[in-house]
């Protein structure tokens, strides 16, 4: 096995994508946290995008979640993905679809106004509507059982049960099927293991020192 190094930032939730792969597959990796707001020069030399996460390989590199995911998937016997072509580019799909989520899950929490983030937040429970729609079982999205769509999926349903629990948004009790998955995936060590201790303490400590509207309300 190559000696693997995740750079993170521990509140990170593309990060914490390829953690959970890494935890579930049990595969040992060392993690390098960084300051995304004070990014070191090495860092910058590695990443082309400049972004988290990057995993280190031996002496080179990999970025992108969805990338390093399939790769960690690929060397460990690739069974987090359907085998079969159409099913497996579909489940691809999702992972893409959860980015963008993710994306706008973030959008409303750095939204400057009650209006942007009631605008962002009806973006985000059209869109969910889909991902309720697609999924397949309450445990996990695609009827086989847990996948790499799961591992995109864990950390955006994780930032909506935040802001359901700490700014009373209300979000996600509107899909049964995702809430089932958040309730039966949270307390799995694979997830447990991939939050910083304290981490809705330092959601919201983050939120507050970016002076947006949930840090005045």
């Amino acid at each position: 096995m190559h000696k693997l190094k995740l750079i993170s930032f521990e509140l990170c939730p593309y990060v914490q994508r390829s953690t959970i792969t890494l935890l579930f597959k049990n595969i040992h990796h060392e993690v390098e946290y960084i300051d995304l707001q004070n990014k070191p020069q090495w860092f910058l030399k590695l990443s082309p995008t400049g972004k988290v996460p990057v995993l280190c390989i031996d002496n080179d590199v990999l970025f992108e979640s969805s990338v390093i995911n399939e790769y960690i998937d690929d060397i460990t016997g690739s069974n987090l993905l359907p085998q079969d072509a159409f099913k497996r580019a579909k489940a691809r799909s999702w992972i893409e679809y959860n980015g963008d989520l993710t994306g706008l899950c973030f959008q409303i929490m750095m939204a400057k106004s009650e209006k942007e983030v009631q605008e962002k937040t009806h973006q985000l429970k059209s869109k969910l509507s889909w991902l309720e729609m697609a999924a397949n079982s309450r445990e996990t999205f695609l009827e086989d059982g847990f996948s790499l769509v799961d591992s995109s999926l864990i950390p955006l349903l994780q930032r909506i049960h935040f802001l359901d629990n700490t700014y009373s948004t209300d979000i996600l009790r509107h899909y049964p099927k995702l809430n089932d998955i958040y309730t039966y995936q949270k307390e799995k060590p694979y997830v447990l293991k991939s939050n910083p201790e304290q981490f809705e303490q330092k959601m919201k400590s983050y939120i507050d020192r970016a002076s947006v509207y949930f840090s005045k309300n």
